[in-house]
């Protein structure tokens, strides 16, 4: 298994199921071949954007086994003790262009968050994701289903949430494809609180297994969006 550091902001169009997006910047040194996955997939790309994944907190590993891993250096979310309602959150936007080899098409059909938490009296800890990798453009309406809660009353423990895709979406035939993936990690108190802490693991943050099928539609068209702002950097 071979990492990659993430550096920077590229462009790059993604087109999901629920969200299209783009951002800007220069892209990551292409992985060397021998990156490539067993089935010819190779990465070749990958930008982050957003508090949770600041430049250089981000790496990304390359597996045979099928799957790529994401693992995240800072991605932690802290909420002081108080007495009334509070928020705090941290959000990253990763953005990867995958090459896919001639004839063929890569989809994603599930992801897996770890990481710790340690929840006071009165916080609720909660992780919202969403991917995707599809041809026709959407909106992120923010659906309350796309929210996993993994805490709402006073513990502390280790934590996994797999989300997984409601239908397969297929990228473009061969070539680049682009893959978009965010999480989003929040600490809410309505009332008088403890101080609390959620975050993801630094290694093995998030996992993405993929698989991969010969073509059998022509690709569609890809545009462009902006980026999605991230309120916890209001960038």
């Amino acid at each position: 298994m071979k990492t990659m550091t993430i550096a920077g902001l590229m462009t790059v169009l993604l087109v999901p199921t629920a969200l299209i997006m783009t951002s800007s910047a220069s892209p990551d040194p292409v992985p060397d071949p021998s990156e490539t996955t067993a089935k010819g997939v190779e990465i070749v790309g990958i930008s982050p954007h957003g508090s949770g994944c600041p430049a250089g907190t981000a790496h990304v590993s390359v597996l045979d086994t099928e799957e790529f891993e994401v693992s995240y250096d800072g991605f932690v979310v802290d909420l002081e003790e108080g007495p009334g309602t509070a928020v705090a959150e941290k959000f990253c936007q990763l953005l990867v262009e995958i090459v896919v080899p001639d004839g063929q098409q890569i989809a994603i059909k599930e992801a897996t968050y770890r990481g710790d938490l340690s929840v006071g009296a009165g916080v609720t800890a909660s992780l919202r994701t969403l991917f995707y990798f599809a041809q026709t453009p959407g909106v992120d309406t923010d659906d309350p289903a796309d929210v996993v809660t993994l805490a709402s009353s006073p513990v502390k423990k280790e934590w996994s949430s797999t989300s997984t895709a409601a239908s397969t979406a297929w990228s473009s035939c061969g070539g680049s494809a682009y893959f978009n993936a965010k999480g989003r990690l929040t600490l809410r108190s309505t009332g008088p609180h403890d101080r609390s802490r959620v975050s993801l693991h630094t290694t093995r943050s998030a996992a993405y297994p993929f698989e991969t099928r010969s073509c059998t539609a022509t690709s569609t068209p890809v545009e462009t969006t902006p980026v999605e702002t991230d309120p916890a950097s209001g960038t």
